[in-house]
């Protein structure tokens, strides 16, 4: 956030480049648990990644996921599932970011957890899947996917076929 203020005493609020720190500190706060804190910056950087790269740019795709992310942790799901299921589509277009893909589809799950769980647990399946394959380290991400889906089970909100 110092960073980011030094950088707004040089160049306009509204230049494309800010939008690399709000991604940062975006992601900062969603690692962090506190997606309250994340809302903010996760909107910033992708209205500024929509105007610098364009709505389906896949730098754009990330910033939604990110603000869809932000609104599942705000227990608003409605607002964030148009979001990552948009992020989604367009990563289908542009393949090549298999880890935020995982993301988006883990992002989209507990979206839809209380809505339409056999969805949710479906998009579950694909981000651990996705994660599983990948060769970094986030790899260990599909192990958080398996954990999730084992909470949400005992907790008898959602039925569905096991993973794997």
């Amino acid at each position: 956030r110092d960073a980011l203020a030094e950088r707004l005493k040089l160049i306009r609020p509204d230049h494309p480049d800010l939008r690399f720190f709000y991604v940062d500190i975006a992601e900062g706060e969603l690692l962090g648990g506190h997606p309250e804190l994340a809302l903010e910056p996760a909107r910033t950087a992708l209205e500024l990644t929509r105007a610098a790269a364009g709505p389906d740019s896949p730098t754009t795709s990330l910033a939604q996921v990110q603000l869809a992310e932000a609104l599942v942790g705000l227990k608003r799901p409605a607002d964030a599932e148009p979001l990552a299921r948009k992020a989604l589509a367009n990563w289908a277009a542009h393949p090549g970011l298999p880890d935020h893909a995982a993301r988006g589809h883990f992002v989209l799950a507990k979206a839809l957890a209380l809505s339409a769980p056999a969805e949710a647990l479906a998009e579950a399946e694909k981000a651990r899947q996705g994660y599983a394959a990948l060769e970094s380290f986030r790899k260990v991400h599909a192990a958080d996917v398996e954990a999730w889906v084992a909470r949400l089970r005992a907790s008898k909100q959602i039925r569905g076929p096991e993973s794997r």
